[in-house]
């Protein structure tokens, strides 16, 4: 050990001496002070994690049972539609059945009588209707009513609605929600929220006899039985600490007579009082006006928390009471839950108290154990100094090692490589670097002005600098012989002992063959290889980006689709080999007669499409009956005259690429359709 090192061992033991009382006195009477303020402060701090925490979990529980109610209302209705469907499809076989057995033996007369009679053994509530909207059977109406005009209730022909699913549908099905209008007794006419009827509907069309199959259900029969299961969860549900907390639901009435709120479930109170209604003014013993409140809650804001006072559950007390209520409009019903602070705060200030003995103990538990820990430690250090000091030796050691390591893997590096500082100053270059730049020494090579030189540093310093983070950097330099080359410049920035920024690393990559190669793939992949045009793979890329950009930018957008008449005569009166030539040949002609910034692309055998940016459907008439002409006029070796059809068509607002696509293909059948050699505009 030099003396240079004992010196520090010395100082070293004297400084932990030294602070180490001074941290145990500080630190004991730090605790002390802290412990001591620590039950004036907790308090305040517990009753708002209480209120926070009882706050979230009312909510919680609230929202608990909304998303229940969702969820299994969605699975009844599931249950119930597949319900009637099984129903329709089993009205369906039995019609099916005696169709083909008795079809020519009886009249028609008969086999229907057959039939309706076999439904109504099955089910009495069959209901089926002829393709005119007229009654063929049900219990509802009497045979021969017409039902097609029959509307819901927000205007729609109910009848019309099936006809349209059922011949959209594979299945020959129709499954709809339909909303009816209950007439009011009182006042006829009379249709609001409280008296709109929701119906399913389940129809499936039995095309020989052109009747529809028809099963439903009243909404309101799943929907009361959903809510009486929910009730029955709500009422037996508790929940907190002590099993006390409950939910209860109001609901919400609005009729002729106005609104009224009716008491759903509250296991709080007695049975005989669920199903009553609340007065609208009911007051707490403070005034508070607390039903008002929570509709209030209901209507603007669909959810919150209310405050008033009520009685404590088997109790007289009346204590403050925090609720939180939420609003499910589907059924109009307030669901709600809360709980009761000032219970929370009898409890809590016994647990201050224990809290006032907790902190005396702990305090000299601390003291007494700070002291043994010091005179532990104290031992350890003396140990360990010695591994320390040896541990330091190693490491100076290690980082001279490390420096001639480095500066033999930088020269090892087969990439050219290079070190600037923070100044923009070569500190260090590689051999591939001298050999890459034909430098004669490495000096030289940092002090040369060769303008490659200059723009690789440049680049390593727009990095440095952050004005350019692109990592890793591609650009260009020409070599000794006048090639193109691209380069990749690989950047790492490092830092000096104080985590400060001392300068930059490049490494040089020639990535000339694989980006000749990417490029000639592209080309490959993109363009059609007879023609030359651009194929449909890059149609489905360039189509959709050039319509939004379009829309976005407000300029007129034009589509030209054209195909060669009777190219099939071509190809089986001249060979294949005259039809590539004259695909080619009206390719070359379609190109000369258009801009550098249209497309044409190949997107089918012979079919073809033009896309002229900035060009509304006149100018895009134009260049169509310019190339239809110059078509016409030219003449093809071996071939002799060759025509084409064209369709025309401009982008509206309203387009997507589908509908462009239906209307040009329309317009294109229209040339053709009407003799072909002619444009047409759609």
């Amino acid at each position: 050990m030099t003396k240079q090192e004992k010196k520090i061992k010395t100082l070293f033991i004297a400084v932990y001496l030294l602070f180490g009382v001074l941290i145990t006195i500080f630190v004991s009477l730090m605790f002390y002070n802290s412990l001591q303020n620590l039950h004036s402060k907790v308090f305040s701090e517990y009753k708002d994690v209480y209120i926070k925490n009882s706050n979230e979990e009312a909510k919680r529980v609230v929202d608990y049972f909304i998303d229940s109610i969702k969820y299994k209302e969605s699975n009844l209705l599931a249950s119930y539609k597949e319900k009637l469907k099984q129903k329709c499809e089993t009205g369906y076989k039995i019609a099916n059945f005696f169709y083909d057995r008795f079809d020519n033996k009886l009249t028609k007369k008969q086999l229907k009588s057959v039939i309706l009679e076999a439904l109504q053994q099955a089910d009495k509530n069959y209901v089926v209707i002829d393709g005119k909207g007229r009654i063929v059977l049900s219990p509802y109406f009497n045979k021969g009513f017409d039902v097609s005009k029959f509307r819901d209730a927000f205007g729609n022909r109910i009848f019309n609605i099936i006809k349209q699913d059922v011949e959209n549908s594979k299945n020959a099905e129709s499954f709809i929600f339909c909303y009816m209008n209950k007439k009011h007794k009182n006042k006829p006419g009379m249709c609001d929220s409280g008296f709109l009827l929701k119906r399913i509907v389940y129809a499936k069309y039995f095309k020989p006899l052109d009747w529809y199959i028809i099963s439903s259900v009243m909404y309101k029969d799943i929907e009361r039985k959903l809510q009486r299961s929910i009730e029955s969860e709500i009422e037996r549900f508790r929940y907190g600490s002590h099993k006390k907390n409950y939910v209860f639901v109001l609901k919400i009435i609005i009729n002729n007579k106005g609104l009224k709120v009716q008491r759903i479930v509250n296991p709080n109170l007695p049975k005989k009082l669920i199903g009553t209604f609340v007065p609208l003014d009911i007051k707490d013993i403070s005034g508070r006006k607390f039903l008002r409140d929570m509709l209030k809650v209901a209507f603007t804001k669909k959810e919150g928390f209310v405050h008033y006072k009520f009685r404590v559950p088997l109790s007289n007390k009346i204590l403050e009471k925090t609720t939180f209520v939420k609003y499910y409009p589907q059924w109009h019903w307030l669901v709600c839950s809360g709980y009761y602070p000032s219970v929370f705060y009898a409890d809590l200030h016994k647990k201050d108290e224990q809290l006032k003995t907790f902190t005396v103990e702990n305090v000299k538990k601390l003291t007494v154990w700070l002291v043994v820990f010091e005179a532990f430690l104290f031992i350890l250090l003396l140990f360990f100094i010695d591994r320390i000091m040896k541990l330091l030796r190693a490491y100076r050691e290690e980082l001279e090692n490390r420096e001639k390591f480095s500066k033999h893997l930088v020269e090892s590096v087969p990439n050219p490589l290079f070190i600037l500082d923070k100044n923009g100053e070569f500190i260090g270059v590689n051999r591939a670097f001298v050999e890459f730049f034909l430098c004669e020494t490495k000096e030289l090579c940092s002090k040369n002005e060769d303008p490659d030189i200059m723009l690789v540093k440049d680049k390593a310093m727009e990095y440095l600098k952050g004005i350019d983070k692109t990592n890793p950097k591609e650009f260009n330099l020409v070599d000794n012989d006048g090639k193109l080359r691209f380069i990749e410049l690989h950047n790492s920035v490092f830092y000096d002992l104080n985590s400060e920024v001392a300068g930059v690393v490049g490494v040089l990559f020639d990535v000339t063959k694989s980006r000749i190669t990417e490029m000639e793939l592209r080309q490959i992949s993109i363009k059609d290889e007879l023609t030359g045009l651009y194929n449909r793979r890059y149609f489905n890329q360039i189509l959709p980006r050039e319509i939004e950009r379009a829309k976005r930018y407000g300029y007129p957008l034009s589509f030209i689709m054209y195909d060669i008449d009777h190219f099939k005569k071509v190809n089986d009166n001249f060979g294949h080999q005259a039809g590539d030539m004259v695909l080619k040949t009206i390719s070359d002609i379609v190109l000369k007669n258009i801009r550098n910034v249209d497309f044409v692309f190949r997107i089918g055998g012979e079919e073809f499409l033009i896309l002229l940016i900035e060009s509304d459907e006149k100018n895009a008439y134009g260049v169509a009956e310019k190339i239809r002409k110059k078509v016409e006029r030219y003449n093809f070796e071996d071939v002799g005259n060759v025509t084409v059809s064209l369709g025309v068509t401009g982008l509206r607002s309203s387009d997507t690429l589908n509908r462009i696509m239906k209307r040009i293909d329309e317009a294109l059948y229209q040339s053709k359709n009407s003799g072909r050699n002619r444009t047409t505009v759609i």
